[in-house]
């Protein structure tokens, strides 16, 4: 091929590849620039394969190995259908900017100020009480921001690479993906027409110009990222730049490997790197529906006790009970999967073992090696957790447990079972079967008063002294209570609140009861039934500090 030369207008000649020539009657140097809607022809760098027809097939097993719900057999049972490493075309451009730069730079400082709330006072009592309104100040602080403007200028070089063939487009995987990351590990040297010995290559199907194109979108949001480097103070905003751009190109080949296996009548792709990195597209693996269906079982308990505290905490109400069930049996159900998809791994990794040492020489293996292959061959112990053969006695047995850790807390803790059982026994309420279908007019019999007693005398000898006689029937006592009952309730309630301080609960509550036994209807009754109540549900959920 040959060019004028620029100075002299000389005819010059060149080789392909070649980036500039020194004209040979002026000595100018020509640089020689490519028709960017053309494809090239000729490739300049060139990435090394590293991966061998072996490596290719132990990253495949690896990759089958994998999952969580991965058939247990795939490693036994697949077959390869394909297996292949080739080059690839791609173009490398190296981009040299110049951005000038604005933005906003802000700079937190606290500030001080006072604000005037509303303060209600007053004075006196009974007749003689009265309230005003006044204003007092109360100093507050606040966060502002000073934005200040900031403009500069940043120079770089941007990398950026993109596949320029056809075969990786076509795969709904996207392996093309797997080029640039190549060229970012790889080793990039001078092409040489040895590292293409045995290896096929691809055909350059993408024109300079439109790869450059098309990664316009990545490269700006290189240079925003370096741009936005320079931001300072605390926060940053309007940014603005604008770039002065240049761009050489290389064109290279890239390694890539790609495998097809079939299993159950299914083909699966795999594509990797060429050069030994962790880089992989694949098709997504089968699942063992089974394995799967028996994780599900085990959290049919943890749905029972769910639903169970639901239910139980709408018709009697919520305790903690049902909660801890629902946890533990959660538990139970996490610890289940993790044992039976662990088990189900260490079979694939034993496989996985003896299939690579099957490939490798026993005579090269180290002692730790050969250990590790002797313990593949053995099938690994299955795990507690994972022995499902008795789950339908075991899921239902928890499933009850479920319900009824969840429903017997929850029912003893109900209002209507704790006013019942608190209740003096002549005072509970009977089923209505049992009444007689003409009720008498309430007769309230007399209240026999026991003589005063000392504030620090017993309960028990209280209760013992007072005996009150009251018709079955009596749904109201409308007598209260005289000064002495009056006296001896109040000190009984004290003792009772003595007893809540120091969290003894068996003297509160008996205290409380003398008191439903004094007044049975009276105001006070009703009040220490409530804190009978409280007391209990408290002492239920661990919290013995009554309020």
């Amino acid at each position: 091929m040959s060019e004028k030369c620029t100075s002299c207008g000389a005819e010059i000649e060149y080789a392909a590849g070649s980036q500039s020539l020194k004209c040979p009657y002026c000595g100018a140097a020509n640089e020689i620039h490519k028709a960017e809607d053309q494809l090239p022809d000729a490739v300049e760098k060139i990435i090394p394969l590293t991966v061998s027809q072996d490596d290719l097939e132990k990253r495949v097993y690896g990759y089958m190995a994998s999952g969580a719900y991965t058939p247990d057999d795939m490693l036994e049972a697949a077959t390869f259908t394909k297996q292949e490493c080739f080059y690839v075309p791609a173009f490398l451009f190296r981009v040299e900017y110049e951005a000038t730069w604005t933005a906003s730079f802000g700079y937190d400082r606290t500030e001080h100020y006072t604000e005037y709330v509303s303060v209600t006072k007053s004075s006196g009592s009974g007749s003689s009480y009265h309230s005003w309104t006044v204003q007092e100040p109360r100093t507050r602080t606040k966060t502002v921001t000073d934005w200040r403007p900031a403009n500069g200028v940043d120079a770089g070089i941007v990398s950026v690479s993109t596949y320029a063939g056809k075969t990786l487009r076509d795969s709904a995987l996207s392996p093309n993906d797997i080029v640039p990351f190549t060229i970012a590990k790889g080793g990039i040297t001078d092409f040489n027409p040895s590292f293409m010995k045995g290896v096929q290559a691809e055909s350059f199907v993408v024109p300079e110009a439109s790869a450059f194109s098309s990664l316009k979108e990545e490269i700006n949001s290189n240079i925003d990222r370096k741009v936005q480097s320079h931001g300072q103070g605390d926060h940053q905003k309007d940014w603005h730049w604008n770039a002065k751009m240049s761009h050489s190109t290389n064109t290279l080949y890239v390694p890539i490997c790609h495998a097809v296996f079939d299993y159950q009548g299914t083909e699966y792709h795999v594509w990797i790197d060429g050069i030994g990195e962790s880089e992989i597209r694949a098709d997504k693996l089968p699942e063992d529906k089974d394995r799967k269906k028996l994780v599900y079982l085990g959290f049919i308990p943890v749905g029972v006790a769910i639903i169970g505290l639901i239910a139980t905490s709408v018709i009697w109400a919520f305790t903690w009970g049902g909660l801890v069930a629902a946890a533990f049996l959660g538990g139970y159900a996490a610890i289940r999967r993790k044992s039976i998809i662990g088990y189900s791994k260490k079979i694939r990794d034993s496989l996985l073992t003896q299939i690579h040492a099957s490939s490798s020489a026993m005579n090269e293996m180290t002692s730790e090696e050969r250990d590790k292959l002797a313990k593949a061959f053995q099938r690994p112990e299955k795990p507690l957790f994972a022995k499902t053969h008795q789950d339908k006695a075991v899921l239902p047995v928890l499933s009850m447990v479920a319900l009824l850790g969840a429903g017997i807390p929850s029912y003893f803790a109900s209002p209507g079972y704790l006013e019942n059982s608190l209740r003096p026994s002549e005072m509970r309420v009977e089923p209505a079967q049992d009444l007689p279908k003409v009720v008498p007019v309430a007769v309230s019999a007399p209240v026999i008063t026991a003589p005063a007693v000392s504030a620090v005398e017993s309960a028990s000898s209280v209760s013992a002294n007072m005996v009150t006689e009251t018709s079955p029937l009596t749904q109201q006592v409308s007598q209260a209570p005289d000064n002495g009952s009056a006296e001896l309730i109040e000190s009984t309630r004290q003792e009772a609140r003595t007893c809540m301080q120091q969290q003894n609960y068996d003297c509160a509550e008996a205290n409380l009861k003398t008191i439903l036994r004094l007044s049975p209807n009276d105001s006070e009754s009703v009040t220490a039934l409530q804190e009978i109540k409280q007391i209990r549900t408290n002492a239920f959920k661990g919290d013995w500090n009554a309020k």
